[in-house]
């Protein structure tokens, strides 16, 4: 059943759909019900591992973020470094359209007719799909 709020065509207008869905009281009770049920779950979790150290770990794991995003080049490397050992071939683009011409040159090499992504964040961002079917 393709078009209903949890499955609507494609493309996706997000625009014209945020709108309406800003409108829809009865989604917004959902959404605000559920993102509390969802944040009374964390707290407990929180709390059965960590007790009274659940504001320490918090601030441990900011710290551990922050260290990692400062040094973000190093990690990168160290992942490239241990994927590669590994058998992987890792690619880097400077930029969206450069990530693209990557999939599509890898796409052509191969012959590939059809081809299954994931993490679309990303390939909304870098608008990977309309380059796939340009």
């Amino acid at each position: 059943m393709s078009g209903g709020p949890l499955d609507p065509p494609l493309p996706h207008r997000i625009a014209s759909r945020a709108g309406a869905a800003g409108r829809d009281v009865q989604l917004q009770q959902f959404v605000n019900r559920a993102t509390d049920i969802r944040d009374h779950a964390r707290v407990e979790a929180l709390d059965a591992a960590f007790g009274s150290r659940t504001e320490a770990v918090r601030t441990l794991a900011g710290q551990i973020k922050q260290h990692t995003l400062d040094h973000l080049d190093h990690y990168v490397g160290q992942f490239a470094d241990a994927a590669t050992a590994a058998g992987v071939h890792v690619h880097f683009a400077a930029d969206g359209p450069a990530a693209n011409e990557i999939c599509l040159a890898i796409a052509r090499r191969r012959g590939c007719r059809r081809c299954v992504k994931s993490k679309s964040m990303v390939t909304e961002e870098t608008k990977l799909v309309p380059a796939l079917q340009a």
